[in-house]
């Protein structure tokens, strides 16, 4: 899955999308307008589909310190990273909601932003997208950006923008046969209905 327009900005403690560190609910109003969201076979390079409307980022990579001004390689230190893609105008409008507990890699080289990470997909906590990501298998995250608008005490920066893109990869999910598809939407209405995702914590 890439995502096209995507902002981040850097408070000198955490990463999150631009418009709000608030988020974590499904709520647009909260989260990034992005201007196009693709979906790629990597292997072949075959697109399956773009969406360019109502589609919306939604993070927060929690505490990431001393990033060197003349660039370098930083883990962030936080609890999680609470990644959304939100696919919908209203709320709650997920997409793929994603809680990563393992560190994130912020390479940094005086003008780029990048930033890695990996995980499991048991990890996604909401799934609703035209081409879904196979639960139980390993993903990786990544995003990135071109620096502007940044500020440093010298040493390391204190805060910054990025303008970029950002990429979930992972397997496929499988496409079901046609007899089985009522059964599974009744079975992920019913599961929607049931679950209630915890909201993310943020200072």
């Amino acid at each position: 899955i890439i995502a096209a327009g995507l902002d981040l900005v850097y408070d000198g403690t955490d990463i999150y999308d631009a418009v709000s560190i608030n988020g974590g609910t499904g709520n647009p109003a909260e989260a990034d307008p992005l201007d196009a969201m693709t979906f790629k076979i990597l292997e072949s390079g075959t697109t399956l589909g773009t969406l360019t409307s109502d589609i919306f980022a939604d993070i927060l990579i929690s505490d990431v310190y001393n990033i060197p001004v003349a660039g370098g390689v930083v883990q962030s230190q936080g609890t999680g990273f609470g990644f959304d893609f939100l696919t919908k105008g209203s709320q709650p409008g997920w997409g793929l909601a994603l809680n990563l507990t393992s560190p994130l890699e912020i390479v940094y080289d005086g003008t780029n932003l990048n930033v890695l990470g990996t995980g499991s997909t048991n990890a996604i906590m909401q799934q609703d997208l035209p081409y879904g990501i196979e639960i139980g298998t390993p993903v990786q995250i990544s995003f990135s950006g071109n620096v502007v608008e940044k500020t440093d005490n010298g040493q390391v920066l204190t805060s910054f923008r990025t303008s970029g893109s950002g990429e979930v990869e992972g397997p496929i999910m499988p496409v079901p046969e046609p007899g089985t598809l009522l059964l599974l939407g009744m079975g992920l209405l019913g599961g929607g209905m049931a679950a209630a995702r915890k909201k993310r914590a943020r200072d």
